[in-house]
């Protein structure tokens, strides 16, 4: 299993979102997203209508998996 977040309750980052790509029938909606959540901080995932915000948080809970880049 590809694990495409790194969650850590003790860890100042909550957790990272690194390099994910994620495509369905061949049409990438994900192309190598990275970004990182610190502990306490409030994150918001906004676009407009197909960039990926879905996939995006569904990747977050655990409903999909993704293709990690090199070097994760």
């Amino acid at each position: 299993m590809i694990q495409s977040f790194i969650r850590n309750e003790f860890a100042e980052n909550f957790f990272e979102f690194r390099d994910v790509s994620k495509a369905f029938d061949g049409r990438p909606v994900l192309n190598h997203v990275t970004f990182t959540v610190k502990r306490g901080q409030t994150c918001v995932i906004m676009g407009r209508s197909g960039v990926g915000k879905s996939v995006s948080l569904k990747h977050i809970m655990g409903v999909f998996e993704g293709r990690l880049g090199p070097g994760y």
